[in-house]
């Protein structure tokens, strides 16, 4: 509901403006019939400088995969350029469907010489 989604945005004070737009960013659905669920996800090496944090609580929509969610954080690319994900601690294909309370890890490649 419109009530629990200022609830999340209000918890993201202090938040970098990166992350408030993606706490401002869910839609909603056409049918005013929504199922929100709730995850944790975790930024390594990189993605952790970029997003100014290493864990994030998203809520998402019920039946939402890990490609949705990284079309959404805006890092699609980086799982073309190796990014692996894991969920729930196993690693995974970017079209697995998100359960409410995942663990959801963003772990791009490791690079130096």
């Amino acid at each position: 509901s419109l009530a629990q989604r200022t609830d999340v945005i209000n918890e993201g004070q202090g938040c970098t403006p990166i992350i408030l737009s993606l706490l401002q960013g869910l839609p909603m659905r056409e049918d005013g019939m929504e199922k929100v669920v709730k995850i944790t996800v975790l930024f390594f090496g990189q993605l952790s400088e970029q997003f100014g944090t290493k864990t994030l609580e998203l809520p998402l929509f019920s039946g939402d995969t890990i490609s949705d969610l990284a079309s959404r954080l805006q890092i699609s690319e980086m799982l073309e350029r190796g990014t692996k994900v894991a969920l729930n601690g196993d690693f995974c294909l970017p079209d697995v469907e998100i359960p409410d309370a995942a663990e959801v890890a963003f772990l791009p490649p490791v690079s130096g010489g």
